[in-house]
């Protein structure tokens, strides 16, 4: 039923996937997949009431269920709601050690929350347990660079990301805008040091966070 619930999914037929639900509950009324499924169906239909109930039945099913977790998580930072996306995030990773991009997420949380040692813990938990998420040097390189205004240690990740993102970054990219930032940031310091009155520096917007991948890999990239 799992394969036949997925393929409704896709095909977005919710009937089908309601009725592919009921038939697998009578055959394993315990499995939390068929909450979830149910949940992503509301998720389509933007009916976040159902989407939270459906996430909600499933760990109440199984409480380490990695892909309503990961959800869970993910509404909570659309939410801004993060000290529940910490919560939820941090289950994740103790119930599925390998959902290295649920470190990321749990960073970001952190990062709102204020706890900048442990989102730079977490975005290098990130890199240990997965060395291609390259997304996680830019995310290094913005709490260098917003929150502990170290812009030594953000141009290096910052040059890390882009070395690593693995294809040409389109010129657009906000980790440009942000090297940019901090290397008119570092020649203000350094005229400052030597007396001499700054140039004018044109403001630039804050570098907004890069597109990251879902949590786990069940989990549904938001951010």
């Amino acid at each position: 039923y799992r394969i036949l619930i997925a393929q409704a999914l896709a095909s977005g037929d919710g009937d089908m996937v309601r009725l592919l639900a009921l038939k697998a509950a009578k055959v394993d009324a315990k499995d939390p997949a068929i909450p979830f499924a149910l949940a992503r169906l509301a998720a389509a239909k933007k009916d976040a009431t159902v989407e939270m109930a459906q996430i909600q039945a499933a760990l109440a099913l199984r409480p380490g269920y990695a892909p309503a977790l990961a959800l869970l998580g993910s509404l909570a930072l659309d939410h801004r709601d993060f000290a529940a996306a910490e919560r939820a995030f941090r289950h994740l990773i103790q119930a599925d050690p390998a959902a290295c991009a649920a470190h990321l997420d749990l960073g970001v949380a952190e990062r709102a929350l204020g706890h900048l040692d442990a989102a730079e813990s977490e975005y290098r938990a990130a890199l240990a347990c997965d060395g291609k998420l390259a997304v996680a040097y830019f995310d290094l390189g913005l709490l260098y660079h917003r929150q502990k205004n170290d812009c030594g240690k953000a141009l290096e990740m910052y040059q890390d990301f882009i070395a690593r993102s693995g294809e040409p970054l389109p010129g657009s990219h906000p980790v440009f805008g942000a090297v940019q930032e901090c290397r008119q940031l570092q020649a203000m310091a350094a005229q400052d040091k030597r007396g001499a009155p700054p140039a004018p520096v044109a403001a630039k917007p804050a570098a907004p966070p890069a597109p990251r991948p879902a949590a786990g890999a069940a989990s549904a990239p938001r951010r």
